[in-house]
């Protein structure tokens, strides 16, 4: 049975939201990806690395590899998201960056808001 989502797009908090984060390790960031799916506030989280991050912290040039953690949730659980992040990430000043999606398939959409 087909259902259609015509105007699903066009709600309040409708939206895709894509977020990336930064971990120091493969297992734990396997960890945390799946803790914020079981938590129900991301729909889906992606784990992948090792990859390359070059940066300044203390004055210092740092290179590290870090796993990269891909999250996508409906923009209503932004707040959510964010707060959780912040209290079971393991850096000091996390990475956490955020968009809207400029485009994603009604079907995906549904699927992000249920869950």
């Amino acid at each position: 049975m087909r259902r259609k989502m015509t105007t699903l797009g066009n709600n309040i908090g409708g939206r895709v939201r894509i977020g990336w984060t930064t971990l120091p390790t493969h297992e734990g960031a396997c960890e945390f990806a799946r803790a914020m799916v079981e938590a129900g506030l991301v729909a889906c989280a992606q784990v992948s690395g090792p990859i390359a991050s070059f940066y300044r912290w203390e004055d210092r040039l740092c290179h590290e590899d870090e796993w990269r953690v891909t999250l996508k949730f409906a923009s209503g659980k932004a707040e959510l998201v964010t707060t959780w992040l912040k209290a079971h990430h393991p850096y000091t000043v996390p990475q956490w960056i955020a968009v809207d999606a400029a485009q994603a398939s009604m079907e995906y959409l549904a699927w992000v808001m249920e869950t």
